[in-house]
């Protein structure tokens, strides 16, 4: 009996120690994927579609273009699924700030902020179900524009792909 437990002892120690290696490097291959997609910078001119500023967009596989789509408020641009966001008139970080404390529909929680951007988790009361998000701020010389993540409730873009479409977006605008 008592090796018998031995065993099964051993066993389980042998199948937990595979389980935590094959998962641990799962999650860095994962991690490694996304930090690698907004390295390589692709810069879109926006002005053809009458707005007066360019876009930073990740480099992603060659077979990936970037889709600009007209919309009544401004234009949509797409790369892939990991980069989907809104361009539109009108910019307002601090409206955008105090829209957000008066929601009554999410409770709201911003979790990161500078001048030019903030990311929020916005969740159902009950909190069932949170969203991650961002909202920022672009000027041209004569317009500030909005730029904002696309928001698909059945495929929500988590924090670490929020906050990759963040770096891309406003944290190489510096090089340009």
């Amino acid at each position: 009996m008592y090796l018998f437990d031995m065993i099964r002892l051993y066993t389980f120690y042998v199948l937990m120690f595979f389980v935590c290696l094959f998962s641990c490097q799962s999650s860095k291959k994962e991690e490694k994927t996304l930090a690698e997609a907004t390295t390589p910078i692709d810069k879109i001119d926006l002005t053809t579609y009458g707005l007066d500023i360019a876009l930073n967009t990740p480099q992603l596989d060659a077979d990936i273009e970037n889709e600009v789509n007209e919309t009544p408020q401004g234009i949509s641009v797409y790369k892939g699924n990991e980069f989907k966001v809104n361009v539109f008139f009108d910019g307002d970080l601090a409206t955008k700030i105090q829209e957000l404390k008066e929601d009554a529909l999410f409770k709201n929680e911003i979790v990161e902020k500078t001048d030019n951007y903030i990311i929020y988790k916005a969740s159902l009361p009950d909190d069932s179900k949170s969203y991650f998000h961002f909202y920022g701020v672009q000027s041209s010389e004569s317009e500030v524009y909005e730029i904002s993540n696309v928001h698909n409730p059945d495929q929500p873009f988590s924090e670490n792909q929020i906050k990759k479409m963040v770096e891309t977006i406003f944290n190489s605008s510096a090089d340009s």
